[in-house]
This record gives C-alpha cells, sequence and structure tokens, in this order.
C-alpha cells in the first residue's frame, strides 16, 4: 500500500491540506462509503509512514476486524478513496482560484436563466479579475471566457441588443498571440538542450501581425515573448532594452515560475552575447542577476542552484564588485542545498580573495578544502595553479599539475573540459622551463597557445609568456 496511488497522492499533500481532506472524505456530497473514512483514519493514525506500517494486512484489519485478508476487497476501497482524493484535488484548485469559480457561477446563473443574479455576477467577476495583480495569458483567457459568457447571455435574451462579440473576438486574439509566442519562446528555449525539430504552426502569422500592429506590444504578456522570441531565435539585441523595461516594469504581473522563464530569457541571452565577444553585456548580465535576486525568482523552494550562486559571483568578480561578491555569498549561502553548501561557499570564497590579491586566504581554503564536485575541484586547482605562478613556488606548481591530470584520468573528465584542463596543463608546463628573455621560443610558444580552440585561460598564459619574454 506504501506504493499505491492513494499514498503518491497523499504525501503530495501538507498539514493543512490533510487536515481539509479529511473534513471533505466525512462529507456525504463528496462520498458515501463510510469504509473509505476508516481506511484514511487509517493512513493518518500511523506514527511513521513506512512500507511495513501502512501494510496492506494492517489495513485490512483495521478495517475488517476479526475478518479474513482479501486483498481484492481491499483495493475496492482504496480505489474509492483515490476517487474522492481525485475529486477533493481538483476542488481544491476551483476553490483557489476565485475568478474560476466566479466563471463557473456566471454559467451556472445563465443556464438557470435568472437573469438579475447573472448581471451582479458579471459585475463582481469582472472587478475580481482586475483587482488581481496577474496580467498573463491566462488572465486574457478569462477575460475572454468572462466575455464569452455575456455574448452567449445576451444571444439568448434576444438579437435585437447589441452583441459583445468585436470584444469576445479581440479577447480570443489577444490570448491567442500571448500563448502562441510564449509557447514559441519554450520550444526555442528547450531546443538548446534537446534539438529536436517542432513544427510551430501559425507563428509566422503571429509574428507578422504583432510587428504591424503596435496596440499588441501595449499588452505585456504579447510584447514580452514577442521580444524574447527575437531574442532567442534572432539574437537581435535590439530588442535587448525592451525586454528588460519589461521585466523592471511590468515583472509584477506575472507568477513567479513564469517570470523565472522570462529572467532566463536575458540571461542566457547576455551569456551568448558574452561568448559572441560583446563585452558590454557583461554589465547587463550583472544587472540581470541582481533584478532577478530582487524577485526572488532564482529561489525555488527557497533554494538556489549551485551553478547560479556561482555563475553570479564569477559576473561579480569579473566587474570588480569584490564587496557586492562578498555581501552576496554571506547573504545566500543558506540558500544553497545542504550537501553543497559547505563546499560552494568555500570555493566562491576562494575566488573572492583570489581576486583581491588576498592569496594566502584563498590557497588556504583551495588547501584544506576537497571539493566533490569534479569541475569546481578543477577549478579550485586552476586558482592554486595561477598562485603558485604568481609566487613563483615553482615546486608547488609542479606537483599541483601532475596531480590535476592523474585527477582529470581518475575521474574520467570528458569532452570539453578534460581537452581544456589538459591543453592547460600542458602549456604551463612549457611556461615554467620557459627562459626569461628568449623571445624565439616565447613566441613559438605563444602560437602554440593561440592555436588552441579549446583553452579557457588562453589570455592569461600569452600575458605571461609576454612578461616572461
Amino acid at each position: 500500500m506504501h506504493e499505491s496511488k492513494v499514498m503518491e497522492v497523499f504525501f503530495s499533500l501538507d498539514r493543512q491540506e490533510t487536515r481539509e481532506l479529511r473534513r471533505f472524505v466525512r462529507s456525504d456530497l463528496h462520498n458515501k462509503h463510510e469504509k473509505v473514512v476508516s481506511l484514511l483514519d487509517f493512513i493518518c493514525s500511523r506514527g511513521k509512514l513506512t512500507p511495513e506500517s501502512l501494510s496492506k494486512e494492517k489495513a485490512f484489519a483495521y478495517l475488517f476486524p476479526n475478518e479474513v485478508f482479501d486483498g481484492k476487497k481491499l483495493l475496492h476501497v482504496m480505489s474509492y478513496l483515490f476517487k474522492v482524493m481525485e475529486s477533493f484535488l481538483a476542488y481544491a484548485e476551483w476553490k483557489d482560484n476565485g475568478v474560476t469559480a466566479d466563471l463557473s457561477l456566471l454559467r451556472s446563473y445563465r443556464k438557470r436563466r435568472l437573469d438579475k443574479r447573472f448581471k451582479k455576477s458579471v459585475e463582481i467577476a469582472g472587478k475580481d479579475l482586475e483587482r488581481g495583480q496577474l496580467r498573463n495569458a491566462r488572465y486574457h483567457f478569462l477575460k475572454y471566457q468572462m466575455g464569452f459568457e455575456h455574448y452567449e447571455y445576451i444571444s439568448e435574451q434576444s438579437r435585437d441588443i447589441r452583441s459583445n462579440l468585436q470584444e469576445v473576438s479581440d479577447g480570443l486574439n489577444t490570448y491567442f498571440i500571448a500563448e502562441k509566442l510564449k509557447q514559441a519562446c519554450g520550444i526555442y528555449a528547450h531546443k538548446t538542450v534537446n534539438p529536436k525539430e517542432y513544427e510551430i504552426d501559425l507563428l509566422d502569422a503571429v509574428l507578422l501581425t504583432v510587428g504591424k500592429n503596435d496596440k499588441y506590444l501595449k499588452i505585456p504578456a504579447i510584447s514580452f515573448y514577442y521580444f524574447g522570441y527575437h531574442l532567442l531565435v534572432h539574437s537581435d539585441e535590439s530588442f535587448f532594452i525592451p525586454f528588460k523595461n519589461l521585466l523592471v516594469n511590468e515583472g509584477n504581473k506575472f507568477p513567479e515560475e513564469e517570470l523565472r522563464d522570462l529572467y532566463l530569457i536575458a540571461i542566457n541571452f547576455c551569456i551568448k552575447q558574452l561568448n559572441l565577444g560583446n563585452p558590454p553585456f557583461l554589465s547587463e548580465l550583472f544587472d540581470m542577476y541582481k533584478l532577478s535576486l530582487e524577485s526572488g525568482v532564482l529561489l525555488q523552494g527557497k533554494i538556489m542552484s549551485r551553478l547560479s550562486f556561482i555563475n553570479i559571483v564569477s559576473v561579480a568578480l569579473k566587474l570588480n564588485e569584490f564587496t557586492w561578491a562578498q555581501d552576496f555569498v554571506l547573504q545566500y549561502k543558506s540558500t544553497l542545498e545542504e550537501r553543497f553548501r559547505e563546499d560552494v561557499f568555500d570555493y566562491n570564497q576562494a575566488k573572492i580573495f583570489y581576486r583581491q590579491g588576498r592569496y594566502a586566504e584563498a590557497m588556504r581554503l583551495l588547501s584544506a578544502t576537497d571539493f566533490g564536485e569534479v569541475l569546481i575541484h578543477l577549478d579550485g586547482k586552476l586558482m592554486l595553479l595561477k598562485m603558485y605562478y604568481e609566487l613563483d613556488e615553482i615546486d608547488s606548481l609542479e606537483a599541483l599539475l601532475d596531480s590535476m591530470r592523474v585527477y582529470i584520468h581518475r575521474k574520467k573528465v570528458i569532452g570539453y573540459h578534460k581537452t581544456n584542463y589538459l591543453n592547460t596543463i600542458s602549456l604551463v608546463k612549457k611556461l615554467i622551463y620557459l627562459k626569461p628573455g628568449d623571445s624565439k621560443e616565447g613566441e613559438a610558444l605563444k602560437s602554440a597557445v593561440q592555436s588552441k580552440d579549446i583553452l579557457t585561460e588562453k589570455k592569461w598564459i600569452i600575458e605571461r609568456i609576454e612578461a616572461k619574454c
């Protein structure tokens, strides 16, 4: 029973929902089977919900004392409970969405021809919708649905009454365009990790329509994704500032999950521009990270991904925002997953010390910590490598290079990262033995460095060659 679909749903409920479910199950309106109530009581009475405490035998004995175990009989009760639980989930969603409830009431009054109540409900539903903060595609869908219910009501009254059909048509267009553009952005964002081909019918017509009608660009649910589409698909930087302005001025009108996706469009666009050699976007990327932190969208369930944490610190340090970076790691350390928290914090604290020239403190952290994550471990060793070189601690540097090579092969680092680090190790070894003032050998080594397509430390190595020769 522990692995049943009943328990799958039950495990998803919080305490408040569990209490509400117990009240729901006890209502004759939703459940007429006493044994369903007893089965839920059995589940709730278990101290710990384990396979042993939730065994079918124990459940059956609780429901049918003094009877011989009958698996089919128990399964029958479980099936009824599951159906009631599904009804509860649907009811909870309906209850929590006031506008959806308003629409249901509106439809019921119309069908029952309760004209006075219908007109009053139209007014209330409209006010409830406008009172809400959100202005995403769902808002426009609900607005269209209300308009359509009003149109149905008018049609049933008399053909002589002025129809709102134009408003209904416009509302449907707005919702369709907003949702189509949102879907297109989702597909193109997904293609960066899964290059599957999709056919997005009517997208060209939607893009053309929006491009020719300024009225649509005044609707954030449309303009966000129209601009976002051009950033994702065409990398057109002329759309970036309008998109950024929307995030600043209209972002609070979108639910958190959707706003997170919009920020990721902007963040990934900035990263792509930097990779294409467009340096001004480093400051834009920093702005995007700061804005996303202010809005809270980088936290999912109060947790920030370690990749986001590391990227934010890296961008801040590239802009020499040392104080900001230090404040960030201290403020947001607690948002990291507990199993990664200390490693990620120490790694980023070491990066800050390194960029500030506080080598002793950085080296102490890096030497004392055995980072579990391979790429963090290697990047930490790369920082040590640079500090040993700058401090002319050649013996320690050579030992580090050898240990890095062994680690890369032992951990089976693959692809781009393996090539990058092995290239770095090989070229730094040659840098160590380059004789000061030997311009001929220096030029040859520079050519070797420049010929490497995969070498993140190319600039650093060339600068050291030039300093030596």
